[in-house]
């Protein structure tokens, strides 16, 4: 995989995407190139006919600290716009044949996001989706009202007060609402309608 040309269309193109950290499968295409999209694409189907992440319990999901996880769901409630961080994450379960590909993604990820910073403080794309994994929260900052919903959600089934779908239905929906604030924010002058939106 031509790993230069990746983090040079992400370098490029990211300013494209304010809906970041969602993305939908067809847009990551857009920000990385062709051959990173259809090399995820080959690891998804091995995903998909192996059931290695539907059948795992959630371990990566728990070492991310994620706040969208839940047993009860089962798998991701967001998978159609998983952010950048949960698609570029294989574990060793896709077994040792596939290290080399799941290295690279890895370094795709990380060079990607370290030279955005180095070339302009550019984060503001992507720092939700630290924030969603504490990777940069302190007690100082104000939680994002985005995260507070979600915690909210969550809670509320677990409480009983709405059940699993139904929480599974609710938080695709404020991702698709926060991805369409920021498109709409980012296109003052369009009524904007997302090309990539998923029924439930």
């Amino acid at each position: 995989m031509d790993k230069e040309k990746a983090i040079k269309n992400f370098s490029r193109n990211v300013k494209r995407f304010p809906q970041l950290p969602f993305i939908a499968d067809l847009e990551l295409e857009e920000l990385f190139g062709q051959e990173v999209g259809r090399a995820l694409e080959f690891l998804e189907r091995i995903d998909r006919e192996e059931k290695i992440c539907s059948s795992c319990g959630g371990r990566c999901c728990r070492q991310m600290g994620c706040e969208f996880f839940s047993e009860a769901f089962g798998e991701c409630p967001i998978n159609d716009y998983r952010p950048l961080l949960c698609r570029f994450h294989y574990c060793e379960e896709f077994g040792e044949e596939q290290k080399s590909l799941i290295k690279e993604f890895s370094d795709i990820f990380v060079e990607g996001i370290s030279r955005l910073e180095a070339e302009s403080g550019a984060i503001s794309a992507i720092e939700l989706n630290m924030l969603l994994y504490g990777a940069c929260r302190n007690s100082e900052e104000p939680c994002p009202s985005l995260i507070e919903d979600i915690g909210q959600i969550l809670a509320a089934a677990n409480r009983g007060h709405i059940d699993w779908e139904g929480a599974r239905r609710m938080l695709r929906e404020e991702v698709q609402s926060y991805r369409s604030m920021k498109l709409k924010e980012a296109n003052p002058a369009f009524h904007y309608a997302e090309p990539y939106r998923f029924s439930p």
